[in-house]
């Protein structure tokens, strides 16, 4: 997503926007041709299959039942909403506030991609944080704290993106690990319950951040991401004691 960004930029800085929407036809037109080729048969026989729409709200069940796909599939809600917040007005922001153009954005969407790649070395960094969501979280609330204070200072800021895209990534692959170890046999339905919770999220934060922008500029983002980051850290300290106090 983040890397999408850079090359839509880099597009729209040489030939224009529309040439955005010309390449994104182009790809999906490969991407049907590649899904026609490589996607599996249905083998099924007859009188077996399972209606679509069945299968899509299958995870429901297992959202109602399962208290760890509600945890991990809430925590996946809150951190794609703070992603889209984040990320669905900071080019308005750039422009207005650096003077940035269009090729200069999306070489500040670079420094997400290098957060993001956080994920890389995840293994290791959450066994330091003891992949621990509540540390995580921690960390995610202090740096949108900085950011009401430090946004107009572009260093401090793009170390600050750094960090939180990495954040985010680390609690987006804690999440998942987690979710799994408690879902033995029900991946593929617990995965439909965090995809579309993580879908949910960018959606609901992405409408919500426009009109918060509009009024209250990029401190009122800020504070609104600090809400939910603290909104996130409650939920799982409340679980964490809940679980505590159970063993």
């Amino acid at each position: 997503m983040l890397l999408s960004r850079f090359v839509s930029s880099f597009f729209a800085s040489i030939w224009g926007w529309k040439s955005v929407y010309l390449f994104a036809a182009g790809y999906m037109l490969v991407a049907l041709i590649l899904v026609n080729r490589f996607l599996p048969p249905d083998n099924s026989k007859k009188g077996e299959s399972i209606g679509y729409l069945k299968i899509v709200f299958s995870w429901v069940s297992l959202l109602k039942s399962n208290a760890s796909v509600r945890l991990y599939s809430l925590n996946g809600f809150i951190i794609m909403a703070v992603f889209a917040v984040f990320w669905n007005n900071i080019s308005i922001y750039l422009v207005h506030e650096f003077s940035f153009n269009q090729f200069s954005i999306g070489l500040f969407s670079l420094a997400g991609v290098l957060g993001a790649m956080a994920a890389m070395f995840s293994k290791s960094v959450l066994k330091f944080f003891r992949s621990n969501n509540i540390i995580l979280f921690m960390l995610l609330l202090a740096c949108f704290l900085l950011m009401v204070f430090y946004s107009r200072h572009l260093l401090i800021f793009i170390l600050l993106t750094l960090a939180m895209d990495g954040i985010i990534q680390l609690i987006h692959v804690n999440n998942q690990v987690n979710l799994y170890g408690n879902c033995y046999g029900n991946e593929s339905r617990a995965a439909s319950c965090y995809v579309t919770s993580f879908v949910l999220g960018g959606a609901i934060g992405s409408k919500f951040s426009t009109y918060i922008y509009l009024d209250y500029g990029w401190i009122g983002l800020s504070i609104f991401c600090s809400a939910l980051c603290v909104i996130g850290l409650i939920l799982n300290i409340k679980i964490f004691y809940e679980q505590k106090i159970t063993k």
